[in-house]
């Protein structure tokens, strides 16, 4: 009888041998990449060991930098690991790829030119004493831009009274308001904070009575939702009430329009209010020197038709800007609050 064992299977303890020395050696290798990783310091990459089942069931080890000898490893695949910063950079990139498609979009706003009638017209030595104060009126001015979902508007005979009013109310903000002194109050830019907010301001100079120079707004807004910024100017060119007045509306006018020719010339939308105190002139000098249209109708570029119905209050809009739902009401607390009515309208900016 052989020295063989009974039920011993020949050849089983060596192959679980060679079993043990492969895992030992893998092992060993690995050991070594961890090693020499280690002993380059830190490296600005990760990479995981994916180990082949095969060969290790191990967990899967991380290691820094990735020297070539380790896409030898037999069974062991070396992939990249997420980077921190890679993420927290491709995030950013998905963040302005959504912004730069919101700037794509057209987005609306509603809009307002409001001659508010000044407090000084309304007190017992003013023209008009039978109106309510300014301040009162004031209260019913921010009802009626309210009511009407306004989140913009130019007004016109803004006075310290009424400004006083409005800067205590939740929500709005204004240019230049007293900012610039008194002189530049009058015909302020309001607008809503929570769906715009101020980029920049300043004044341009407009002859009013007897031609003495008006400091009178235009400001860049930036709205809060799409990130698209918007051109917004104010004015009030001077009646015929302390005399003949014509000439210098017809240079107000001509500022005007230069101005608004420059300010759309790099492609940023403009909406522009106002009390002209004229119709045809105003109209037909704008949208011929500037790509101008009025919320109301007529016609742009050098045809003139003045739209049906025009008045001297006027909201106009560079040409990327079409309007909607314009209307000038005199009904509930306008004929109240100021002897001018109360225009407004939906633009979309495209």
């Amino acid at each position: 009888m052989s020295g063989r064992r009974r039920g011993t299977t020949p050849g089983r303890g060596a192959r679980s041998a060679s079993t043990a020395v492969v895992v030992l050696v893998v092992a060993s290798i690995c050991l070594g990449v961890l090693v020499w990783a280690g002993s380059r310091g830190s490296a600005p990459e990760a990479y995981v060991a994916h180990v082949s089942p095969a060969v290790q069931r191990t967990p899967t080890p991380t290691v820094s930098s990735p020297p070539e000898r380790q896409r030898i490893v037999p069974g062991v695949t070396f992939v990249r690991a997420p980077d921190p910063a890679k993420r927290a950079r491709a995030r950013e990139l998905r963040r302005l790829a959504e912004l730069a498609a919101l700037q794509d979009q057209p987005f609306t706003f509603r809009v307002s030119s409001f001659n508010i009638l000044g407090h000084g017209h309304t007190t017992v030595r003013g023209n008009k004493p039978h109106y309510a104060d300014g301040p009162q009126r004031m209260r019913w001015a921010i009802d009626i831009l309210n009511g009407a979902g306004v989140t913009v508007a130019g007004l016109q005979e803004y006075e310290v009274p009424q400004h006083q009013v409005l800067t205590s109310s939740p929500g709005w903000e204004v240019f230049p308001g007293l900012q610039l002194g008194n002189p530049a109050l009058a015909n302020s830019i309001v607008w809503r904070s929570e769906v715009w907010e101020l980029v920049e301001g300043h004044t341009i100079d407009i002859p009013y009575f007897h031609g003495q120079p008006k400091p009178m707004p235009y400001a860049l807004l930036r709205h809060r939702e799409s990130g698209r910024e918007v051109w917004f100017a104010n004015f009030h060119n001077p009646a015929s009430t302390r005399g003949p007045a014509g000439h210098l509306r017809a240079e107000a006018t001509r500022r005007e329009t230069d101005l608004a020719a420059r300010l759309t010339a790099g492609g940023t939308p403009l909406v522009l209010t106002g009390d002209m105190n004229d119709k045809r002139d105003f109209f037909c000098t704008m949208t011929r020197g500037a790509p101008m249209r009025a919320a109301n109708g007529g016609s742009t570029g050098p045809e003139c038709v003045l739209p049906p119905d025009p008045r001297i209050d006027w909201i106009m809009g560079s040409l990327d800007i079409t309007f909607s739902d314009y209307a000038a009401d005199r009904g509930g607390l306008v004929p109240r609050t100021t002897d001018h009515p109360f225009v407004h309208a939906t633009a979309t900016v495209g």
